[in-house]
């Protein structure tokens, strides 16, 4: 079994979503996120890191002390899972400290995220000397982002940020922990972010190209119907046609009892399939996937929602289901002039494939939506027709290859997320 799947069974998740310790993360998640919202000095930049490092320090060696148990006892991993899952959960708000602190440019962020994640922070050798080297750069006026902390950031240790230049430090125990190559790779992704964002894969270069048209998300309009599911305990909403979200409070739903909200979850889904306009070629994300499986989805804790919203998306104290249906992604593309492939109506039920849609633009250019950026597409509730805009009019890349890949980035998502 995968790490997350266990996600997928009921008798294992709903345990772990009626653990007090899930309350408490939330709370701590929401003064976090309040403080950094209303952010005036970088300063407050570094107090919230601090707090979240004794936080995640606690979380990780109460992991570590339920691993142990475990292995001398015996159990049915209840406890290691439940804080396991926690860990990532706080680093979700180490996310939003990152994205808060690059300005939210997502070429820089997927960049800086394509290494596997290190594991445990307070584990590596050179946790101290991480924390004072955070600690010197920020008393020599330099804002610093201590990667350890998220999710998403894995390429180095330490992240300096002055106005648009980038610069990355590796720091190690010992000089004799240093490698030339390692350095070297580093410097070399960091020349790429600032000069040329593209990475090379086997399969070819990928452009992490930004397009110049905004970024819109439904997420600014959902919090009145995040409202009425704490309520009420269920709310759906269909912010355009194609896309319908519903959202369930748990805790509200144990409160009120399983007859009552099945009632209100009846009608709530009543009403969003009389609004939502399709019905064939439904593909559903839920919430309590992420952050757990996906990192090139804007973290829940950026959303435009208030911090108990957010906090509570992010330890699934509030669950929520997105329906996208691709024929509505069809037709916008079919009103640009596209002609595009469904390639689900040849893909076996069950597993989503990894190409999703294929279309050829006038200028020769083939594009496929593959899964990772349906998942985008979907979590982030970008608006389909301006998504289709930017893949429509996103440029070449500056450099010919035989075989390449591009990654699409909306501009100004800044404006969005902050």
């Amino acid at each position: 079994m995968g790490v997350w799947e266990y996600l997928e069974d009921p008798g294992e998740l709903l345990p772990l979503l009626t653990s007090p310790l899930g309350g408490e993360t939330a709370r701590f998640i929401e003064e976090s996120l309040i403080a950094l919202r209303g952010a005036k000095d970088p300063s407050v930049l570094h107090d919230i890191q601090i707090g979240l490092a004794k936080a995640l320090v606690d979380v990780e060696k109460a992991y570590g002390d339920a691993c142990r148990r475990e292995r001398k006892d015996g159990g049915s991993g209840f406890e290691p899972r439940l804080w396991r899952r926690t860990m990532v959960q706080l680093r979700s708000l180490g996310d939003a400290i990152a994205w808060h602190f690059l300005g939210c440019r997502r070429q820089w962020i997927l960049m800086l995220g394509i290494n596997q994640h290190p594991g445990l922070m307070s584990d590596k050798t050179g946790f101290d000397d991480e924390f004072q080297a955070f600690e010197r750069h920020w008393a020599a006026g330099e804002p610093t982002l201590w990667t350890g902390l998220t999710n998403c950031i894995t390429a180095t240790d330490l992240l300096v940020r002055q106005d648009d230049i980038l610069s990355a430090f590796e720091v190690k125990h010992s000089p004799k922990g240093k490698r030339r190559e390692q350095t070297t790779r580093l410097q070399d992704l960091i020349r790429r972010i600032n000069e040329d964002p593209r990475e090379d894969f086997e399969d070819g270069p990928t452009w992490f190209q930004e397009s110049q048209v905004p970024l819109a998300s439904f997420w600014t309009e959902a919090e009145p119907h995040v409202r009425r599911a704490v309520d009420e305990g269920s709310a759906s909403w269909v912010p355009t046609p194609g896309v319908a979200v519903m959202f369930n409070s748990w805790p509200t739903m144990a409160r009120i009892g399983q007859e009552a909200g099945e009632r209100i979850v009846a009608r709530e889904q009543a009403a969003a399939s009389e609004q939502v306009g399709y019905s064939r070629h439904r593909v559903l994300f839920h919430s309590k996937d992420l952050p757990y499986l996906f990192a090139r989805t804007a973290p829940m804790t950026i959303f435009p929602v208030s911090p108990s919203s957010a906090a509570a998306f992010a330890t699934n104290q509030i669950l929520f289901t997105i329906e996208l249906y691709i024929d509505r992604l069809i037709d916008d593309l079919r009103a640009v002039g596209a002609n595009p492939s469904n390639l689900l109506e040849s893909a076996p039920p069950g597993k989503l494939p990894a190409g999703i849609l294929r279309w050829t633009r006038p200028d020769t250019l083939k594009i496929t939506l593959n899964r990772a950026g349906l998942q985008q597409l979907a979590y982030e509730l970008n608006d389909p027709t301006t998504w289709v805009r930017a893949f429509e009019s996103t440029p070449l890349p500056p450099q010919k290859a035989r075989r390449w890949n591009s990654y699409v980035c909306l501009a100004n998502e800044a404006d969005v997320w902050s």
